[in-house]
């Protein structure tokens, strides 16, 4: 039995603010809340930070992280913590029917010869009104939009084969997903993407919350959660916590078993599973390649090598969503990567025989977003607050969008910085 771990500097001072969950946003509201003078626990249910910016022991994360130049939130907090971010001349593309098209640059465009010609002018207008444009399309499919603004051979040859692959349909998807992606991704895809420190983030965050007084418990999950009067109540496994102000940065599923109320809103989520692949070189020249093919088991590989400069060799993740039903989900890692690797040689003549493999996977990793998408509040109830990826809509679910979300949970808890003076709010103890 893995005993919690209790990461401290004062653990007998009273706690006036608990943060549920220790990936980017738990972290970000913590360190900051802790600035402001809070006394601050942040309770994380695995034996590690990070949530799903987390990483292997050597550091490398257990899947993707890039910076856009268009990811304000990201960029002012590497800022204000100094960490550096490598800027780098990516390559990007699409894989289908056994060839790769690259997609950096309009011209890119022009020779994607799946499409008749007068279809990629009509793709490229879209994505360039949709870039610059602010109509919100929240209340139409992504299917009904495509077909109505483009053409059905866009959608079903680009559009169809992408969004199912994160979703499983296009039916019923809002959208503001894919516009608020091209408006997002678009400047920065078709320039450089930066190259962050993952772990480093995480270290300095957690550095500066044990600097201030802060605690941060590991291995230890929050059973339940209960409200009395004006306090919360907060059981995990091995303790009691009481507190008159709880921020959640967990997935809303997590949170409404925790706390089963009418208030808390159950947001669907897709899994993913990501097998990070570690080779003697790198498999490709692409940075990014997203698979069209209706076979393919993946949706996405990155080779990491072409991002980080200082990395040694080639790191592959391949990646794909699915529901936990799913027989990607069921499958046991080492049958899994087993088959993926068999599909990876073929779509990359240079990967070969990899030295080694992890497996990552994580239940609630990318929130469904349906027409008519209601955007969950920050205040959830008196002195519970919601914060990470199910209030990311509609930026992407990234480690800007979390820290965002953080920032908004932070504006309105110190808005009602009476919840943050309670005196008789304490650690009850074992």
């Amino acid at each position: 039995m893995i005993m919690p771990k209790r990461i401290s500097q004062s653990v007998e001072t009273p706690v006036n603010t608990i943060i549920i969950g220790g990936g980017i946003s738990g972290l970000v509201c913590a360190e900051k809340l802790a600035r402001h003078g809070a006394n601050v626990t942040v309770i994380e249910s695995e034996n590690k930070l990070g949530g799903l910016a987390q990483c292997y022991d050597d550091g490398t994360p257990k899947t993707y992280h890039h910076v856009l130049a268009s990811d304000k939130p990201l960029l002012k907090t590497l800022k204000r913590l100094n960490i550096p971010i490598e800027w780098r001349k990516v390559k990007v593309g699409f894989h289908v029917n056994g060839k790769k098209y690259p997609f950096n640059r309009p011209f890119d465009l022009l020779r994607f010869d799946l499409l008749p010609f007068w279809d990629r002018i009509k793709f490229g207008s879209l994505i360039l009104r949709t870039r610059h444009g602010k109509r919100n399309l929240n209340n139409i499919s992504v299917k009904d939009w495509i077909m109505k603004e483009a053409s059905a051979k866009i959608y079903g040859i680009l559009i169809e084969p992408l969004i199912r692959s994160y979703y499983g349909s296009c039916d019923d998807i809002s959208a503001e997903y894919l516009a608020s992606r091209w408006r997002i991704e678009s400047s920065s895809i078709t320039g450089e993407l930066g190259y962050v420190d993952v772990q480093r983030l995480i270290e300095k965050l957690r550095e500066k919350i044990l600097n201030m007084n802060g605690t941060i418990i590991l291995n230890d999950p929050v059973r339940s959660l209960s409200r009395k009067d004006d306090k919360w109540f907060i059981h995990t496994s091995h303790h009691m916590y009481q507190t008159r102000v709880v921020i959640s940065t967990v997935p809303t599923p997590i949170l409404k078993d925790l706390y089963n109320h009418a208030c808390v809103p159950r947001i669907r989520y897709k899994s993913v599973v990501c097998i990070t692949f570690r080779l003697h070189k790198p498999a490709s020249e692409y940075y990014w390649l997203v698979n069209l093919d209706r076979n393919s088991p993946v949706v996405s590989c990155l080779e990491h090598s072409n991002l980080n400069p200082t990395f040694k060799g080639g790191l592959v993740y391949a990646i794909a969503y699915c529901d936990p039903k799913d027989y990607i989900w069921k499958t046991p890692d080492g049958v899994l990567a087993q088959e993926w690797a068999k599909y990876l040689s073929r779509v990359f003549p240079d990967f070969h025989d990899a030295k080694s493999h992890e497996v990552f996977r994580s239940e609630y990793a990318n929130p469904i977003w349906n027409v008519g998408f209601e955007f969950p509040p920050v205040i959830i109830e008196k002195g519970l607050f919601l914060a990470g990826t199910s209030r990311v809509f509609p930026d992407l679910r990234s480690m800007g969008g979390s820290i965002r979300t953080a920032h908004e949970a932070l504006l309105e808890v110190l808005q009602n910085e009476s919840l943050l003076q309670d005196p008789n709010s304490t650690n009850l103890g074992e």
